[in-house]
């Protein structure tokens, strides 16, 4: 369960990189707004079109309840090589001092784009992926899964 003071309503616009944005209906999507390289980014991650990127500055027709400060955990034992794979849609990747989401570009049909959920991260050499990871609220005892994802399992992507 969530609080009412964790959680805002509002457009993918209102919502600060590093949230979660659940749909109030079937109209609206899941979405995780990532900091993108140069302005935020919405990437959905469910439905027809999961792992679809795009601007979140200019998606204030999408919303939701915002669930702002999530974090993303990842299943080690997914874990895979990416620089030596084809990328996996959907899969979650640590590399030097970001973590980063395979997602399907907008604006190129069929292809793939690395958009930065976080950076600032502890430095690292390579790169490891991981095709089964979580959205989780809190630490410890009130850490609360809000979303999982299962690249092995076609009905969570």
């Amino acid at each position: 369960m969530l609080s009412p003071e964790e959680v805002a309503v509002g457009t993918f616009t209102n919502a600060k990189v590093g949230s979660l944005v659940l749909p109030r209906t079937k109209y609206e999507t899941l979405a995780l707004i990532c900091e993108g390289d140069r302005e935020p980014v919405a990437v959905l991650l469910d439905g027809d079109h999961a792992f679809l990127s795009f601007s979140s500055g200019r998606a204030d027709q999408w919303g939701g309840l915002i669930v702002p400060d999530v974090r993303i955990e990842f299943d080690e034992s997914s874990l895979y090589d990416p620089d030596r794979s084809v990328p996996i849609i959907g899969s979650i990747v640590r590399r030097e001092a970001k973590l980063i989401i395979h997602a399907k570009a907008e604006s190129h049909f069929g292809r793939f784009v690395e958009v930065v959920i976080k950076s600032g991260m502890p430095d690292c050499v390579g790169s490891a992926a991981f095709t089964r990871w979580q959205v989780v609220l809190g630490r410890g005892d009130e850490k609360r899964v809000l979303h999982k994802v299962d690249l092995r399992d076609p009905a969570s992507s």
